[in-house]
């Protein structure tokens, strides 16, 4: 069902894309699904593809493929919003490994970038700490 969706992702203008990527969205947990709405959110023109792909991601938990293209996209996109909604999308679903990007993201000479990763940040670090006190009382 969700291939059909994919394929037409490949040739739609951006409008369309927005439209299909809607659709597609109940299908992301398919690896395949993941996979095409990580290379759009690196390599599509158009920066409101880009947003969305962001939106889409944030529903994927601890998933490597997806913490990288949107540390890529946070650290590479030349679009504060792209850059902005990767590093919320980052404290939904990021990992230990998205803490260095955020990091550096605080400095970001976008205000609006700053924000979201300063506001990441702090979730993956309280999560840490949690996960860190709950091992310690199962010790």
């Amino acid at each position: 069902m969700y291939e059909q969706l994919l394929k037409r992702l490949d040739s739609a203008p951006s409008a369309e894309k927005i439209k299909l990527m809607d659709e597609v969205k109940k299908y992301i947990s398919e690896p395949a699904v993941v996979d095409k709405i990580c290379t759009l959110l690196v390599e599509d023109e158009d920066r409101f593809v880009r947003i969305k792909a962001t939106e889409l991601l944030e529903e994927v938990n601890g998933n490597e493929r997806v913490v990288s293209a949107l540390i890529k996209a946070l650290r590479e996109d030349e679009d504060a919003f792209v850059r902005g909604f990767s590093a919320k999308a980052l404290g939904r679903v990021g990992t230990p490994a998205a803490i260095q990007p955020l990091e550096e993201a605080v400095n970001d000479p976008d205000g609006f970038v700053r924000d979201f990763a300063a506001g990441s940040l702090k979730v993956l670090q309280m999560r840490a700490r949690l996960l860190g006190m709950i091992k310690k009382k199962d010790s």
